[in-house]
């Protein structure tokens, strides 16, 4: 019976982990979204804003988290490529 737990425990766990990691839903109207993409092609804009507005697009166009993530280096994703080399 303690393995059965075991296993039912260490699933909550992916679960929850794999939940934390998953983008809240994003649909943008025209408007929003077209304030975005300008906000990219400002030469002068804070990188800060732009990757925000990246981050934003991406998830309107159904990215993950973590697919994100790795596409523009950051966060965990950043870490690791540079502990790798790559």
């Amino acid at each position: 019976m303690q393995h059965h737990a075991e296993h039912a425990y260490l699933e909550c766990c992916k679960l929850f982990a794999m939940a934390r990691c998953a983008a809240a839903p994003v649909a943008l109207t025209t408007k929003h979204r077209r304030r975005l993409e300008a906000i990219l092609r400002q030469r002068q804009a804070p990188q800060s804003l732009v990757l925000r507005a990246r981050i934003i697009l991406m998830a309107d166009a159904g990215w993950g988290v973590r697919e994100t993530a790795r596409e523009l280096a950051v966060g965990g994703a950043a870490d690791k490529a540079a502990n790798l080399g790559g």
